[in-house]
């Protein structure tokens, strides 16, 4: 009996969740959803995903993205959507090769990231965005999220992330998502902002960095993550530290190179696997060049 209560109990929590979520307040909920999508009516609403879609189709699209990633911003498309130009520069589709090999087009996507809902652009850091709001928003498979900027005056459907147990949630209960204004989301319907993390090794040998922000976990090695400036001003994000340069880069502004990256073979638990160790060299204080023996 106490087996089969613990088994039904998740369920009836989730059952209470969306229950709750379907009844509080329902009258004021209709009022809010309904004049915020006649405010959406009323503007023009920019679909990202389509805009992708056809350029996944466009020649000249195609042949540079075989090439490299490329970024498409507001100046790259608004003669054809010119009300886009409110956003500046900011990136708004990536096009390039995914893991695969074939071709995949990516938007502006909301994630949780720090137990917040955020807008994180297409580009490789999966950068935040203070420029856009959420709106409203329908999670599940077939999901989307409705942006816009601070002023209201543009609006864009793009994507939306969802967690593995939101998906599994909505599966049991045989729903294909849920939806509503931005304050009735439940941030653990989200996917996690996801990291890309450098590796040390990616760096250039004999070049100087400059720690320029001290980060996270990575959750790979479990060392910590750093931002590093070399002297050209060129920014490397979620560098995967070594157990050197996790104790020597506990403070913003030290600098280091690279002097050698050796590939090395090592017995571990029986099994022969293939090591890259990074040998890392501090540049703050004296050098001890001049020392005596």
């Amino acid at each position: 009996m106490i087996g089969i209560l613990i088994m039904i109990l998740p369920c009836l929590k989730t059952l209470l969740r969306v229950k709750k979520m379907q009844t509080i307040n329902p009258e004021i909920n209709q009022e809010n959803n309904q004049e915020k999508q006649e405010k959406i009516m009323n503007t023009e609403l920019i679909d990202l995903s389509a805009i992708a879609q056809k350029l996944l189709n466009n020649p000249m699209i195609i042949e540079s993205a075989k090439k490299q990633k490329i970024l498409i911003k507001p100046s790259n498309i608004c003669n054809d959507v010119p009300s886009l130009k409110i956003l500046g520069d900011l990136p708004l589709i990536s096009v390039g090769l995914n893991k695969q090999g074939n071709l995949q087009a990516l938007t502006i996507c909301l994630y949780r990231d720090n137990q917040k809902a955020v807008f994180c652009l297409p580009n490789l850091n999966a950068t935040v965005t203070d420029q856009l709001i959420l709106e409203s928003f329908k999670t599940g498979k077939q999901g989307y999220a409705i942006a816009t900027n601070r002023d209201k005056t543009i609006f864009l459907k793009t994507a939306i992330s969802n967690s593995l147990d939101h998906l599994a949630e909505l599966e049991f209960e045989d729903q294909l998502g849920y939806e509503g204004i931005a304050e009735k989301l439940d941030i653990s319907w989200l996917k996690e902002r996801p990291i890309l993390e450098i590796p040390l090794k990616s760096l250039q040998i004999n070049k100087v960095y400059t720690v320029t922000k001290i980060g996270s976990f990575s959750k790979q090695f479990k060392t910590p993550l750093i931002d590093v400036k070399d002297k050209l001003g060129n920014e490397f994000f979620n560098v995967i530290t070594n157990s050197f340069l996790a104790r020597y880069s506990d403070e913003i502004g030290k600098k280091f190179k690279i002097i050698s990256i050796v590939e090395e073979t090592q017995k571990v638990k029986g099994k022969t696997q293939k090591i890259t160790k990074v040998n890392v060299l501090p540049l703050d204080g004296k050098d001890f060049s001049s020392v005596s023996l």
